[in-house]
């Protein structure tokens, strides 16, 4: 299951890296996104590997974060964290949803 954000940018860290136990390579980034409204929540998120690349977020920008939530065990005491996994600019996602309701309006002039 995956969920879904809408968000400004208040804080990115910097990349993390390291080899695993296996031998790979391995990145991670993470920053947190605060939602607009009355109690204005931030939420930090990881994002890792070949998503780093595909992602430039910049400070006091609003984006879209796809994600998934992961737990794991420690010392038997939970943890959960947040892996983003696709981030676009907010308004990349209004100009696309744009372009996808006059694409739906030629299609349907059509018929």
């Amino acid at each position: 299951m995956s969920f879904q954000v809408t968000g400004k940018a208040v804080f990115i860290g910097e990349i993390e890296g390291g080899i695993s136990k296996r031998g790979n390579q391995w990145q991670k980034l993470m920053f947190v996104i605060e939602q607009d409204g009355r109690d204005k929540f931030q939420i930090p998120f990881e994002i890792w590997n070949e998503h780093i690349k595909d992602t430039q977020i910049v400070l006091n920008e609003t984006y879209v974060v796809d994600f998934d939530i992961a737990g794991s065990v420690y010392n038997d005491k939970w943890y959960s964290k947040n892996i983003a996994f696709y981030v676009r600019p907010l308004s990349v996602v209004q100009s696309q949803g744009v372009q996808d309701r006059i694409a739906a309006v030629a299609n349907s002039m059509q018929s």
